[in-house]
């Protein structure tokens, strides 16, 4: 697999779940190295991972979806469709697809949360927007097979790696594959969708924090607008209305006039 992340835009897969001891990178290909190593690496621009770095973007990962609720608030979404996000990883100059999903075992009483991460260059996100459609199917198509080989149990690394072999090969094949771009409209849709009807809230308040950027201020723009889909139903009105007030003083014309917008529509007058 080492060759094939070495040719591809693709640079990692990483499978995280929830454990006793916190989000924890279950299984991380290509392989993870040595801190010296890493260091060696970065001089040449080479993109590999530490067992450090695989925590790491376990942790974001799994915080996205999170966010501040507890475990029993995921009741309601069980029978909902698994969630996606696109998520920057700015440390590693890395973008990935990220698919969060329950898995119901033998070895665990509750259902444990999980996120797959597929990492691309930053410069080379658009293959994920570009290729969404492709790639939501192909990522579930997997995960059907993957959850029935762990369901007794995390299996040996060696002895599950040829199902994200076989996976990397067919990510490969879709990047040899012409593709019609998508409108720069659309990549902001994707993106501050960020997980369908989950962790919506965390995500998108901190958006300073997870999308830094010379566009910031427009960016804020999008996310009211996400707050507007999910804003009645949602239990952290207080901190979404601090958020938007807060940018009737934004730089931008644009997202002053959407947030005082958002205000007339949301709140007493």
């Amino acid at each position: 697999m080492e060759e094939l992340f070495k040719n591809s835009v693709i640079k990692g897969l990483v499978y995280s779940a929830f454990d006793k001891f916190g989000p924890q990178p279950i299984y991380a290909f290509p392989e993870e190295i040595s801190d010296e190593e890493s260091q060696l690496m970065r001089q040449k621009d080479i993109i590999k991972f530490t067992r450090q770095d695989y925590t790491r973007i376990s942790i974001k990962s799994l915080s996205m979806i999170i966010g501040d609720r507890d475990f029993k608030d995921f009741k309601e979404d069980l029978l909902n469709l698994p969630y996606y996000g696109i998520l920057p990883y700015p440390d590693f100059n890395l973008t990935s697809l990220t698919f969060y999903h329950f898995i119901k075992t033998n070895f665990s009483e509750k259902l444990i949360i999980s996120a797959f991460s597929i990492l691309v260059e930053e410069n080379q996100r658009s293959f994920l927007y570009n290729n969404l459609v492709k790639l939501k199917p192909l990522i579930t198509g997997f995960f059907y097979k993957f959850d029935k080989e762990i369901e007794n149990g995390y299996k040996e690394r060696s002895k599950i790696e040829p199902l994200f072999h076989e996976f990397l090969l067919k990510l490969i094949e879709i990047e040899k594959k012409p593709f019609a771009p998508i409108t720069s409209k659309r990549k902001m849709k994707i993106l501050f969708a960020g997980l369908d009807d989950s962790g919506k809230t965390s995500f998108l308040l901190n958006i300073d924090k997870i999308h830094p950027g010379k566009q910031i201020e427009l960016v804020k723009s999008a996310v009211i607008e996400s707050f507007s889909d999910f804003f009645t139903t949602s239990k952290n009105k207080e901190k979404i209305i601090k958020f938007v007030e807060e940018q009737l003083e934004s730089a931008s014309p644009k997202t002053k006039k959407i947030a005082k917008d958002f205000l007339n529509r949301f709140t007493e007058k």
